[in-house]
């Protein structure tokens, strides 16, 4: 897929590797960010992080693509040609255009490129057999390497070795000799050692277990917190047109690992399935990790398919992933995931750098201005503003969660979101870190910006001075030569110029929590609507409309809310709401019934419907 570079976290990694090219050696202590500021860091990924940062003064945008379509290239093919040996070309091109749709959420500029390539080239050549002479030992040495100082997750590679050699011993003992065993064991104990024999030395295995743990369902709260880390069979997921493909390839793995056991159970290969498994495992720790599977699941399908020779069966394999898959459309309606592939999709298609994610014209502003001093940041932003602002300016954090005291940053972030209503905590962030100034994002789900916009929209002490489609920036007042707030004008040509529903909903969140302007935000509503029919903003006009006394207007768009998400808590409350106002209470208590429902422990819900309940009764 062609899309623009949107992907904060990879800002970080750019910023380490920056700072590793200006220094000539690896940080030992963080110097990238105020809440860590001094204290001990490891950089495991410097490799991939070193490649990045060179070549971007050079194409910026372009040699991140450039980077993104190589590996991904690379990967794909080497997913196609092990998939091709197993089947026609037919059939290859369709399982690849599942591994695809299926890994595309994760298809970004981030080290894990390096794991997907590696995953798929180990898989290629132990399959081949290409692992006997030292030629070829060699050359697994040096990718694992590479693997180790670029992706956390390289263990996985000596864990695929692992699987053959395990496999081996297994025939071995069951007196088949041990022909690939000595080989299998070379190649393994070479893998492992190459985990070791880095920079990083031990320190690699404790940093890939830190990883896992945050993989874990019980891993600490800012990680799990985080969209990438929901459950790759969740809510969340199921919302997103990669799930129905990727579900595919798990019920395709299962039905036809079934179908050859009973078949010809002499034929199923034993390494290969112990890796489908395991990465299995893998992949449903998270969304993030659903190519891991993925990218093996495509030519161990093909493969056990390819043992049953037999028409009936096959037939019959495929009436049973397509039953598996009409049983997952009804139980899971495809609405979300179509929607998906209408809006999203085409809202992200493009080259080069999005501005939607990042103030693109913040560090020249900020270079204009003169400003320097410490700042507090959404953390999807700390990454850019260090890699463009190190070392005159750092951010409070950014995403490197591994590096941080968890403690620390819920306390942090905590302190923040609560702002606008509690603003002790921010105060007393205030008084440690001496904030300058405030970068904040302006995307809907930032937790900070929701808490701490209000505050400072509301408090004189602060002046918005600069104000994209991805972030706005506040200075304190009490500095000299303060440049002069962002306007209605600059406001009102940002409005007019939306190009896209993310956007849209960036600067509708921002008016909404600022208050700045509420003419200007129902013109932007009213408009967004128009274009892009986004559920986000039929509720919000409808609640403006509410608000302003336009029942009649709000209940149509409600209705219209209604029609595309039954179960939506707000749409029903407030259409009960709505009949209220309109002296209807049948029809009150029927959305009130409707909502409880889908939500039966809503104690709101169920003081709203008892009272009108009541009313009821005792009008009659």
């Amino acid at each position: 897929m062609v899309r623009e570079i949107s992907d904060s976290d990879m800002w970080f990694h750019l910023a380490v590797g920056k700072q590793i090219l200006a220094t000539g050696s690896l940080p030992t202590f963080d110097q990238l960010s105020l809440l860590n500021y001094g204290q001990p860091v490891s950089a495991h990924l410097w490799l991939f992080q070193t490649v990045l940062a060179a070549g971007y003064p050079l194409g910026a945008g372009w040699w991140l693509q450039g980077v993104q379509v190589v590996l991904l290239s690379l990967t794909l093919f080497i997913v196609y040609r092990t998939t091709r040996r197993w089947t026609s070309p037919n059939l290859a091109w369709l399982m690849l255009l599942a591994v695809v749709i299926a890994s595309a959420e994760r298809f970004t500029v981030r080290p894990e490129l390096v794991s997907f390539i590696m995953i798929a080239l180990y898989y290629y050549r132990l399959q081949q057999g290409k692992y006997h002479s030292p030629v070829e030992i060699i050359f697994f040495f040096i990718l694992q390497e590479i693997w180790t100082n670029s992706h956390g997750i390289f263990v996985i590679g000596p864990f695929l070795a692992g699987c053959y050699l395990a496999e081996a011993l297994l025939k071995g003992v069951m007196g088949k000799g041990y022909k690939d065993a000595r080989s299998l064991g070379i190649l393994t104990a070479v893998l492992t050692a190459a985990c070791i024999v880095t920079p990083n030395g031990w320190e690699n295995i404790s940093y890939a277990w830190r990883l896992f743990a945050e993989s874990n369902p019980l891993a600490p709260q800012i990680s799990n917190s985080t969209h990438e880390m929901a459950a790759a069979l969740g809510e969340v997921s199921r919302t997103m047109l990669p799930f129905w493909f990727y579900f595919f390839l798990i019920v395709a793995f299962l039905v036809s690992l079934v179908a050859t056991a009973l078949h010809c159970r002499r034929q199923l290969p034993v390494a290969r399935t112990m890796i489908g498994f395991a990465l299995l495992a893998a992949s449903m720790t998270g969304m993030k990790n659903m190519p891991l599977f993925a990218i093996v699941a495509a030519p161990l399908i093909t493969e056990n398919l390819s043992t049953l020779g037999n028409i009936r069966l096959h037939r019959i394999c495929a009436a049973a992933i397509a039953a598996a898959m009409a049983i997952a459309a009804i139980v899971w309606s495809p609405r979300p995931a179509l929607n998906y592939l209408a809006n999203w999709a085409p809202y992200r298609f493009g080259l080069g750098l999005s501005t939607d994610y990042v103030p693109v014209g913040l560090p020249p502003f900020l270079d204009q201005i003169g400003f320097y001093g410490p700042i507090y940041n959404s953390m999807d932003q700390g990454g850019f503003y260090a890699y463009h602002n190190y070392p005159k300016r750092i951010p409070f954090y950014d995403s490197r969660l591994q590096d941080y005291k968890p403690e620390e940053i819920i306390a942090a972030s905590e302190a923040v979101s609560r702002a606008a209503r509690n603003p002790e905590g921010w105060h007393t962030l205030l008084r440690r870190y001496d904030f300058r100034g405030v970068l904040l994002c302006n995307t809907p789900d930032n937790r900070e910006a929701a808490g701490l916009l209000p505050h400072l929209a509301k408090n004189a002490g602060w002046r918005l001075i600069y104000l994209d489609q991805a972030a706005s920036f506040w200075i304190r007042v009490d500095q000299g030569n303060l440049p002069p707030p962002v306007g209605r004008t600059s406001m009102e040509s940002l409005v007019a110029n939306l190009n896209n529903f993310a956007q849209a909903e960036n600067i509708n969140f921002f008016l909404e929590k600022t208050g700045y302007y509420p003419d200007l935000r129902l013109k932007l509503l009213e408009q967004a609507n128009r274009k892009w029919q986004n559920a986000i903003f039929l509720a919000d006009l409808g609640l403006i409309k509410l608000k302003a006394g336009n029942t009649a207007e709000a209940e149509q768009l409600f209705l219209r809310l209604l029609r595309k998400n039954p179960e939506s808590r707000l749409t029903l409350a407030t259409l009960a709401q709505i009949a209220l106002f309109k002296g209807n209470r049948a029809a009150a208590e029927k959305y009130l019934e409707k909502a409880l429902h889908y939500y039966p422990d809503d104690a709101e819900l169920l003081q709203n419907l008892e009272l009108v309940q009541n009313y009821r009764k005792s009008a009659r």
